[in-house]
Parts: C-alpha cells; sequence; structure tokens
C-alpha cells in the first residue's frame, strides 16, 4: 500500500486494486516489521516509523546509520 509523508494512503491505481489491510488495521496490531535494503527506500521506512506504521525495522547498516543521522543521535 502506498502512503504519502503524512501517513495519509494515496489515491493511485496500484492502491485501488490491492485486496488486504488497511493502514488504520496496521496500526492496531501490537508488532509490525518491515525489512528494507536498498537506500532508495530509506525515506519510506523513516515516514513509517515517524507515523508509528512499523515498530521493528530490519535493514543495513548504511540506512541504520542514515535513520540515526537524521534524528540527531
Amino acid at each position: 500500500m502506498f502512503f504519502d509523508a503524512s501517513g495519509q494512503k494515496v489515491d493511485n491505481g496500484i492502491n485501488k486494486n490491492i485486496v488486504g489491510i488497511t493502514l488504520e488495521d496496521i496500526r492496531k496490531i501490537p508488532q509490525v516489521m518491515t525489512i528494507v535494503d536498498d537506500l532508495r527506500r530509506m525515506r519510506i521506512a523513516k515516514i513509517a516509523i515517524e507515523i508509528n506504521l512499523i515498530n521493528i525495522l530490519v535493514t543495513i547498516d548504511k540506512i541504520a546509520q542514515a535513520l540515526l543521522d537524521a534524528t540527531g543521535e
């Protein structure tokens, strides 16, 4: 499912054809994990963390460091 920087579902053709769980339903799940292994996906991972869509991230060291740098840690 595609969503924007504020966590709202994007109204596009792909989302209209997806059958499955909604963003609201995902937010109700206590533990949601995702895997990000491509630097091009780092921005979306950061947004997903910020909007509490995921709370477990499996990633590579470059992405982990970039996310830490972005938060000032």
